[in-house]
């Protein structure tokens, strides 16, 4: 018979902890940190018509990369953001380009909903316009 009193039993875990060092490391190399994403999908129209806006109806237009653009100045959202606090419109009409960021509409959603009450008229694009 044997003692297994006297016997020093241990379990070597070195081998153990340098293969889940191994996976830790693999897996924090493979992970992607990207934001996620909203897809937007914006309608484009063939027969769309050009309506006359109303005087109280303030225009913004926002192009492919999500830059503001007013009568085809470029403007930045803090500029954009005193422009529409001075003239107070009544709404915002957003003519929105199908490949832009969903951040530049959310920024524009988050005035309209700040200095117009939510008033927002987002118009169809013509697709031949493009």
């Amino acid at each position: 018979m044997h003692d297994f009193d006297d016997d020093d039993l241990h379990v070597d875990l070195t081998s153990l902890i340098d293969v889940i060092f191994m996976l830790v490391i693999f897996f924090i190399m493979t992970m992607s940190f990207t934001l996620p994403e909203i897809e937007l999908n914006v309608p484009t129209s063939t027969t769309a018509e050009e309506n006359n806006v109303a005087s109280e109806s303030f225009t913004v237009s926002i192009d492919a990369t999500g830059a503001f653009f007013i009568n085809q100045k470029n403007l930045t959202l803090t500029e954009l953001q005193k422009i529409i606090e001075a003239e107070k419109p009544q709404s915002i009409t957003l003519y929105l380009d199908p490949k832009s960021p969903a951040q530049s509409f959310i920024d524009i959603s988050d005035l309209a909903r700040t200095y117009t009450s939510g008033k927002l008229v987002v118009k169809a694009v013509k697709r031949d316009e493009k």
